[in-house]
Order: structure tokens, then C-alpha cells, then sequence
């Protein structure tokens, strides 16, 4: 019956996204000279079925602003966001769910492009060198994913190329073990450099709760002016699901409002923590009242109550710097009273 030939499962190589039918077509595009071995370059490489892989830390139940956090198409055993712990699920959106493997040699590299959201990316550059060139957002970014979309800037340069890296915000290199964090909702462009080991680098996109990462994703889709892109952007069904994803994450902070800092790969001094803790609440907080000002679609799905919530986060950062305050008073030793102070924070910044 037709349900069950839909129902069937195909080997891979019969799926067509599968990595192997792709090789075979490429290999036979190089044996006949349509394509050259050091123009080639693996994008996006992940699993073609979800797994189920939890996170390397005990998140609250319900859902969060891990995308991964049930099933993963991930082909690595830990991501950035596992490094981080639950400080990870303080962001608007991390994509641990569809996260991508980029491999190449060398002058191969993936073509100048904005991303269909306005997301930031995190890498980890896991083996060879790597350029990596990022332009100011706005019309800049605009017109060059207009005029040189999917250019690699592999040398020898043309004119036009020279002419854009002059006015490219950033230019850098990336070397084996680097971890990076860039905008993806900018022009950008990579590039393998340096000897003949293969490149190989992974990434996963996220939204923080910077207010500033947050309004600049809120230019999504913009049908007009400096940031609207005519080609490659997340159809608006897609974007507002994505945006509920986001308000599932902010939902999720209002209950389970305490950052585990200690659940991080790396030490934090519990000053420290205080600090971050302060500042991710902050930012949550600010961020909410940016989102509602600014967007009719989270004034309308953004319940009274959470953003409620979100205003009320700061002041968990204020009782804890209180309680510490008098800790040491009680118990007659340690710190002095006072010590612990709440670092100075404007929103935005």
C-alpha cells in the first residue's frame, strides 16, 4: 500500500541527504572535470534522524531554550552548550538540535551569505586553520548578500573581493581548539587556510539575552530598509514558530529562575557567580520589555503574567546579595559584612 511504501524506511544510500549518494555524484562530477577536489566543501554535515542524547547537565522539566534538549541530530558527543551547563538555557534560543559540522581543505570555504535569522553563532574550530570574515550589519551586510551571495573569496581575489574585505568589520584566524562567537545575522564568509590538513568545524546558533542580540534578531524578516534581505530569509510561519520556541524559553526562566552556575565545565568564584547571576536576570528582564515594546507578536503571545515574571528577576539577584551580607555576620567569620556587592548594570550595554 502507499502508507506503507511512505512508512518504509530507506538505507542510506537510497535517502538522497544522505552523505554517501552525494559523494558518488561528486566524485564523478571530478572524474569528468566538472568540479575540482580543492573546491570541495562539506556543509551542515549532521545525523539525518534525531537521537536521543540528553545534555551533560540535569536541566528543570519542561521546556527551555535548549532545542536539543530531548533529540539531537548532533554528530558530537558534547557541544559548546554542555560546556556552559544550565547557563546555556539563559538565552532566547540554542540550537543544539540541528547544529552543524563544516569540512574542508584548503581555498575551499563556505560563500558570503546572511543567515534566514538574525541568530548569533558559537564554533568550535576543531582541526585546521580557517579565515573568518564578518561585515557591519545593516545595509552593508544588506547589499552584499544582494550582490556576491555564495562568493568564496578563495584567492586569486577579483576586484569586487578586494573591494569588499576593505570594509569588512572583522578578519580573522581561526586555529585547531579556537571557540569563536559571531553574528550570523551579518555578512560572512569563511575560507581554509595553512597546510593540507582538513578543516573541521562545528557550530551551533543561539540568541542571547542581550538586549542588543535581541532587538537585532527582532529585524528578522523586515520587508523594508537597511536590514531586508530579498532572498534567504526564514519564511514568517517558520519565524513565528521559532519565536514561540523563544517564549517557551522565557517561560522557562520564570520558573526555574536561579542560573546553576556550578553545573559549568570550568570553575566559578562565587563572586563571580553572583555577578553573572545578576547579569543574566538583567538582561532577561530588559530584554522582555525590549520584545514587547518592539514586536507586536510578542506583545500578543507573551503572557502578562511571564513578563511579569521577567520584570520581577533582578530582584532575586538583590536577595541574594542581601543573604550573603549577613551570612558571615551570623556564623562570625568569613567575609566581612558588605563585601559582596551587586556589580554596577545598565541594560543594553
Amino acid at each position: 500500500s502507499s502508507r506503507s511504501r511512505r512508512s518504509r524506511s530507506r538505507s542510506p544510500d537510497e535517502d538522497p541527504r544522505s552523505l554517501g549518494p552525494r559523494l558518488k555524484v561528486t566524485e564523478a562530477k571530478v572524474a569528468s572535470g566538472d568540479a575540482k577536489v580543492e573546491d570541495l566543501y562539506v556543509c551542515e554535515l549532521r545525523r539525518i534522524k534525531a537521537i536521543r542524547q540528553p545534555p551533560a547537565f540535569r536541566l528543570p522539566p519542561g521546556p527551555c531554550a535548549l532545542l536539543g534538549a530531548s533529540r539531537t541530530k548532533t554528530l558530537r558527543r558534547l557541544q559548546v552548550a554542555d560546556a556552559l551547563g544550565d547557563l546555556a538555557r539563559w538565552a532566547l534560543s540554542w540550537d543544539t538540535q540541528d547544529d552543524g559540522v563544516f569540512v574542508g581543505g584548503r581555498h575551499s570555504g563556505k560563500g558570503l551569505h546572511v543567515d534566514q535569522v538574525f541568530w548569533s553563532n558559537v564554533g568550535h574550530n576543531v582541526s585546521g586553520y580557517k579565515l573568518l570574515a564578518t561585515w557591519p550589519a545593516g545595509r552593508a551586510s544588506t547589499k552584499l548578500h544582494e550582490t556576491m551571495l555564495d562568493s568564496v573569496f578563495a584567492p586569486p581575489l577579483t576586484r569586487d573581493q578586494l573591494a569588499a574585505l576593505r570594509g569588512a568589520a572583522r578578519v580573522v584566524l581561526l586555529r585547531p581548539g579556537d571557540v569563536f562567537v559571531m553574528s550570523g545575522g551579518v555578512a560572512h564568509a569563511t575560507l581554509t587556510v595553512g597546510s593540507e590538513e582538513l578543516n573541521m568545524t562545528a557550530y551551533e546558533s543561539f540568541v542571547s539575552l542581550n538586549p542588543r542580540h535581541a532587538r537585532h534578531f527582532l529585524r528578522t524578516g523586515d520587508k523594508r530598509g537597511a536590514y531586508s534581505l530579498h532572498r534567504g530569509a526564514m519564511p514568517r510561519r517558520e519565524l513565528e514558530d521559532f519565536k514561540d520556541h523563544t517564549i517557551d524559553a522565557l517561560e522557562a526562566l520564570v520558573e526555574a529562575p536561579r542560573p546553576a552556575v556550578e553545573t559549568a565545565r570550568f570553575a566559578v568564584p562565587e563572586d563571580d557567580a553572583v555577578a553573572l547571576r545578576a547579569v543574566l536576570r538583567a538582561h532577561a528582564a530588559a530584554t522582555a520589555e525590549m520584545l514587547c515594546d518592539n514586536d507586536s507578536y510578542y506583545r500578543k503571545y507573551l503572557r502578562p503574567r511571564t513578563r511579569e515574571g521577567l520584570l520581577q528577576l533582578p530582584w532575586h539577584s538583590c536577595r541574594e546579595a542581601l543573604e550573603r551580607r549577613r551570612a558571615p555576620r551570623a556564623s562570625g567569620g568569613g567575609e566581612k559584612p558588605g563585601a559582596a556587592r551587586l556589580p554596577r548594570y545598565a541594560p543594553g550595554r
